[in-house]
């Protein structure tokens, strides 16, 4: 199988058991396979379910799929006798270029959707279009007009609608992306984003945050205490802002992020991803935040010991001082989990069976 076009449609012109789903080109396969997605901490899992459709015809190559304005998915069809590269250069003059095909699969007697143009409306009439979108295809378009836009002056009625209760959630999300996308955040509203009693409010306002790079103290001291939040969602963009913000330290906030993420399946790939490239030059900052660690709270982060000695040891100015404390503060204490320091030691033993350490070192 090879997946092209992955789209989630999110469309009221159809019934609620196509809506919400993850729509996939199977351009092997010649269908559409369907996968629904579900909550895995910081991330979702997906779970095959009947394809959409399939085709008779070998031909058939589902490249995109999208939701049109009228609701209905749209499939962009390829329609080769090739489906790889290989076949294609072994016989070019084979290759098909006339029939690429559309296709629009309605829901019994969706009505198309004619004569409207979002470019020539005004901010407040694509605002209050917004806030009833019957599609994601018109949410994403009106995003997207008034982020070019970048009105100043329509900010208040973005910032009313994302934080309105009342009003459709997607519509709120995406009156938020756009605040996000135009220009950096107001102050007052910001504060409101961090503090907001939905996660998922509160994980934009990290992300916010960390996009701006420059923000007030207060919102600096918002993000770093939102390494102790009770959603993973926060925690992740707690971790990948970390490192942008001016003026906050990232050693302490990923340790933090890490140590209190419990069994995330992503939370401590990003963590890694972020932390890592900070060793060469911070080893002993870390090393001090280590040691200041509750060892009966901090397992998962003894867990990533093992291939920070990896990152040390492979450093271009080697320094003992900082491996020697990490492996002496994992065996001081019998906290830890046993894994880690043996793991660590590990990492010292195969480099000098292959005596990349080996005199002075």
């Amino acid at each position: 199988a090879a997946y092209c076009g992955i789209h989630y449609l999110d469309s009221d012109a159809y019934p609620a058991g196509y809506k919400q789903l993850l729509f996939m080109g199977n351009i092997h396969g010649n269908c559409v396979n369907v996968d629904t997605i579900s909550r895995n901490g910081a991330t979702y899992k997906g779970e095959g379910k009947p394809d959409f459709l399939s085709a008779n015809d070998p031909w058939f190559m589902p490249v995109v799929q999208k939701t049109g304005p009228d609701g209905s998915l749209y499939v962009l069809d390829w329609y080769d006798r090739y489906h790889c590269y290989q076949d294609a250069v072994r016989d070019a003059p084979g290759i098909d270029r006339l029939k690429g095909r559309l296709y629009r699969v309605r829901y019994r007697d969706t009505p198309r959707v004619w004569n409207y143009d979002l470019a020539k409306e005004s901010d407040g009439q694509l605002i209050a279009r917004l806030r009833t979108a019957p599609n994601d295809y018109f949410r994403q378009t009106i995003q997207r007009v008034l982020t070019e836009r970048a009105n100043p002056e329509s900010r208040a009625a973005l910032e009313q609608l994302a934080l309105d209760d009342s009003a459709p959630q997607q519509s709120r999300r995406h009156a938020l992306w756009t605040l996000i996308g135009s220009a950096p955040l107001d102050e007052a509203f910001h504060q409101r984003l961090l503090a907001h009693k939905d996660s998922f409010w509160r994980a934009w306002g990290v992300r916010a945050a960390g996009n701006m790079g420059r923000v007030s103290d207060e919102i600096r001291k918002h993000v770093a205490a939102a390494a102790h939040d009770d959603s993973p969602d926060v925690k992740l963009q707690v971790a990948i802002a970390s490192r942008k913000i001016n003026g906050l330290d990232p050693i302490p906030i990923l340790t933090e992020v890490l140590a209190s993420c419990g069994n995330d399946p992503l939370i401590p790939h990003i963590v890694w991803n972020n932390l890592h490239p900070l060793l060469e030059a911070r080893s002993n900052d870390f090393v001090e935040t280590f040691r200041k660690l509750d060892p009966k709270q901090s397992a998962n982060v003894a867990a990533l010991v093992p291939r920070i000695i990896e990152r040390l040891l492979g450093r271009e100015r080697f320094d003992a001082a900082p491996i020697a404390a990490l492996i002496a503060r994992l065996n001081e204490s019998g906290d830890f989990p046993a894994d880690a320091a043996r793991g660590a030691l590990n990492a010292l033993a195969t480099r000098v069976q292959t005596r990349e350490l080996a005199g002075d070192k």
